[in-house]
């Protein structure tokens, strides 16, 4: 999964620095937990790496593997059991979160694999509207685990902003329709999440670094975009064209080897950033549509 959004304004693994190896980012605001946790794993795959020789690729990615999913919330009734489960991941956040949904007959206990699976995310707000975020909803069957993916894209963090919960409704082949609520879904803050509004339209951004990025320069990362037709309806923006510009305001330059993102599905556009080297760091998104330009967005990251 995508660490989603995964963007911080400052990296400070002591793990990695103590072994002289690079980082790439996470996206600003990221909690001081997730940085221990990646240290852990990124020493075990790299120790594991060095003892094979040769096999260091195999050692990276034990260290670095998703695991198994971890459950984060649950809804039953009479019949059906609901879990959500985040994939390659330790919880939800705002940005790109790629989850599963997993359904069992609560008589039997027996997983549910062919089932429709419609989810609702809502954001019940505290002050302001309540509204709800860009998601993309399983396709069937289940996996060989039982699990249905899908995505959400939460644009805020749960708390004082409001309460997340995702009504899902569950309908088995040849039955009925059932409607589980996961109520009060705890949802980090990342710092990933941008907005630029242009021709009378809000475009809504969020970056989010991929898990392999220790070791390396080259950050791969996915930027996601959507606008927003409504409350509860955020439509994916695929027509864009995204141009990325790292510099060092400090050192005054950029760096070269820089994929600029294209659009892969759903509103994602699969990208590459280099670091080339240790300091404070703008990345700056350039964004047109139909050849006129709309505006830019810009992170601020700091790379020991």
């Amino acid at each position: 999964m995508l660490r989603s959004p995964h963007s911080m304004l400052l990296l400070l693994a002591g793990v990695l620095m103590a072994a002289g190896l690079s980082a790439c980012p996470p996206a600003e605001g990221e909690g001081e937990g997730e940085g221990e946790g990646e240290g852990e794993g990124e020493g075990e795959g790299e120790g594991e790496g060095e003892g094979e020789g040769e096999g260091e690729g195999e050692g990276e990615g034990e260290g670095e593997g998703e695991g198994e999913p971890l459950v984060v919330a649950t809804a039953a009734d009479a019949e059906l059991r609901l879990e959500l489960l985040v994939l390659g991941d330790d919880r939800l956040e705002v940005g790109l979160n790629r989850v599963a949904f997993r359904v069992a007959d609560v008589a039997s206990g027996a997983s549910i694999a062919d089932a429709n699976i419609a989810q609702a995310p809502w954001l019940t707000a505290s002050t302001g509207a309540s509204h709800g975020c860009p998601f993309t909803d399983p396709i069937g069957p289940a996996d060989d685990d039982g699990r249905y993916a899908a995505t959400v894209v939460f644009v805020s963090a749960s708390g004082i902003a409001g309460t997340w919960s995702d009504a899902v409704t569950v309908t088995p082949a040849g039955g009925s329709a059932h409607v589980l609520t996961l109520a009060d879904l705890a949802v980090a803050e990342t710092g990933a999440r941008r907005m630029l509004s242009a021709d009378g339209v809000d475009w809504y951004f969020t970056l989010n670094w991929h898990d392999d990025r220790y070791g390396i320069r080259e950050c791969p990362f996915t930027l996601t975009a959507h606008t927003r037709a409504s409350d509860a309806w955020w439509p994916p923006a695929e027509d864009l064209a995204i141009t990325v510009f790292p510099w060092m305001p400090d050192m005054s330059h950029g760096s070269d080897g820089n994929v600029d993102p294209m659009h892969t599905v759903d509103g994602e556009y699969l990208g590459s950033v280099n670091l080339s080297m240790d300091g404070v760091w703008t990345v700056t998104f350039e964004v047109a549509r139909g050849g006129d330009l709309l505006g830019s967005i810009v992170y601020d990251l700091s790379v020991l």
